[in-house]
Formats: C-alpha cells, structure tokens, sequence
C-alpha cells in the first residue's frame, strides 16, 4: 500500500514538472534580440523632358448657329406653333402675329400710292401744256417716290408676320404665349440650326495659353453616347478672360455629326495643343501624400540624406507623374517604398537600379 502511494507521488510530480516545462517560453536567440528594422526603398532618377501633354478639359455641346428669333413688327401673337424639343424643317411657321393693323397701314399706303399716282399724271400734262412749273413736277415726282417707298415697307412689315425657321433646326426655348403682346425685336423662340457644324464649348486656364492654338485637335466623348468618340479641331481662342472665372473660352468644331447630339450634353475633351511644356517626371509610387494638385515626396541628395519636399502635380502620365513645380534642383526621389520611408525607426537603405 505505502509502495503504491510512493509511485502515485512520483507519477504526480512528473506530470506537474512537464506542465511547467511546457508552458515556459523558449529563451530568446541571440541573432533575433540583436536584430534591426532596415527599410528597403529604391530611388528613383528625375527625368526632365518637354512634351505636349493633352489637356483634359469639360465641355458643353451646341450648334453652330444658336438664334433668338423674334417678329420685326410688334404686335399680339395670334398663333404659336413652336414646341420646345421639336425638330422642324426649314421654312416651318413658328410662330404668327394679328394681321389686322399690318395689313390696315399697307391699305394705307397704297391708298396714298395711288393718290401720288394720280398727282404725278396731273401734274405731267399741265407741264407739258406749259401750265406747271419744272418744280411743281419735281415736287410730284418725289412725292410719287415717297409713296411706293412707304407701300413697299408696309407690305414688307406684312409678310415678316409670320415667323418661320430660317433653317431646320430645333427650338431650345419658347418664350411667349398666344395673345402675348411683343414689340420689335423681342426674342420669341430661342432656335438652334443643326445644319451647319457642331461645336463644343470649353475653357482653359491662363497657363496654357501659351501651348494651343487654333488648328490643334482634340478628341470628344459624351457620357450620353457611351462607346464613341469624335475628333474635333480647336477653331477659336477668346481674347480676353471671362470676367467671372477667369479663364479663356475656346470653341471646337466637332468632324461630324450624329443623331444622338443634343445642345447642352456634357463632353469630354481630350485636347491635344502643338505647343510643349516642360515637366519633371518620376514614378507615380514615389508619392506619399496628395490633396488636389498638391503632393509630397521624399527628395534624395547628394550624401544620401532624405528630405520631405512638396510638388505641384500638373497631371499623371501613364504609371509617371509629371511634375510642374518642386523638384527645382532635385536629381533624384524616393520611388518604391517611399510610404515606408516616414514610419521607419531604424534603418533606411536605399537601392539604386
């Protein structure tokens, strides 16, 4: 019995001892406690080149020809027959004013035509039977010349009473009701032809001014054609900023047309200018940061020392950012691994291709 207890305890004592042992953490290598945080990065060469680079610009789509119709005579609309939306074909009534006092002055002055017909007939015969004077014939024919003057403008002023589409096109906007009353010149309709050109407004800043000129040619999507695209050619630079944005209004001829354009869709501008820019390249990896056109990266000098320098983006180009602004006087950044570079708290080697 005492035996048996004897090698229950030694049983015990060993489980106990190899519970322990298990439990307690391996003592630390020498190489691992010893080890350093080394930061591998490659540094990357700026390259410095001149290229024209396109410019990616919005744009808004519309006619050649963009008019504000309106009736030479005032008067009350009688008859509107424009639907904004419509396409119409040319020589179409868009719209027709009351006749009634058009057509009462024309009376008018053909009812004075032919007085002054008369007259003139008179005043001929008693010349030739020496009974009028040369200026009494002369006052007759002015007279006369008057008249068919005032008979032509009335009769004139009575057809422009109806205004018709000068070509086909479309009504972008109706601005007046029936039995509204207008006055000369008043913009009825506001139209737009679709015969000739289409165009594609645009703005560009004052700094590249110096690169486009008319002739340079651009390439155009619309979100609402999705799958095509259209050439165009830049045919117009403003001379001056507008006064709100500050920037310069250029207009694009659009190669050709399709059915699908509306005026006012939304474009997509790639412009492609003759002029060169000078920009400093490096990889696009070898930024830390950005907000807006505004980035950071680590600069590389001479004895190997990093510091942070801040860049104006001008644009990405491929896997490369194009750098306007920053890297005056850098050789060379932080490519790969350059996030890494601002967290590490040992060491930073860096490798060179």
């Amino acid at each position: 019995m005492i035996q048996a207890r004897v090698c229950f305890m030694h049983a015990l004592f060993f489980s106990i001892a190899q519970v322990i042992l298990c439990n307690r953490a391996p003592a630390p290598e020498p190489d691992t406690a010893q080890r350093t945080n080394v930061v591998r990065v490659k540094v990357a060469p700026v390259v410095r080149d001149s290229i024209a680079l396109p410019l990616f610009i919005p744009g808004k789509l519309a006619t050649a020809a963009e008019m504000k119709l309106g009736f030479k005579t005032g008067g009350i609309i009688r008859d509107i027959d424009a639907v904004e939306g419509a396409n119409i074909r040319r020589g179409v009534r868009i719209a027709m004013l009351d006749t009634a006092e058009l057509s009462a002055y024309r009376n008018k002055a053909q009812t004075a035509l032919e007085k002054a017909t008369r007259d003139l007939a008179r005043v001929q015969r008693l010349f030739d039977d020496s009974v009028a004077t040369l200026e009494q014939l002369q006052n007759a024919r002015s007279a006369f010349r008057a008249a068919q003057s005032d008979s032509a403008i009335a009769s004139f002023n009575l057809t422009q009473a109806v205004l018709k589409a000068p070509t086909a096109g479309k009504i972008l906007r109706r601005l007046v009701e029936r039995n509204e009353v207008v006055g000369p010149g008043i913009p009825v309709v506001i139209f737009a032809s679709t015969e000739g050109n289409w165009i594609v407004n645009a703005s560009i800043p004052d700094r590249d001014l110096r690169i486009v000129s008319n002739g340079d040619r651009a390439d155009v999507s619309f979100d609402a054609i999705p799958g095509e695209e259209f050439s165009a050619t830049l045919q117009q630079i403003a001379g001056a900023a507008h006064p709100v944005t500050g920037t310069f209004e250029i207009e694009l001829a659009l190669d050709e047309i399709h059915p699908g354009f509306r005026p006012g869709m939304i474009a997509d501008v790639r412009l492609f200018p003759s002029g060169q820019r000078k920009f400093d390249f490096i990889p696009a990896s070898a930024l830390v940061e950005a907000l807006g056109n505004a980035g950071t990266v680590f600069a590389v000098d001479k004895n190997d020392s990093l510091r942070p320098v801040r860049i104006t983006i001008a644009r990405l180009h491929g896997n490369l950012l194009a750098v306007s602004r920053g890297l005056e006087g850098v050789e060379a950044v932080v490519g790969a691994g350059a996030p890494y570079v601002r967290n590490a708290a040992e060491t930073i080697v860096l490798e060179r291709n």
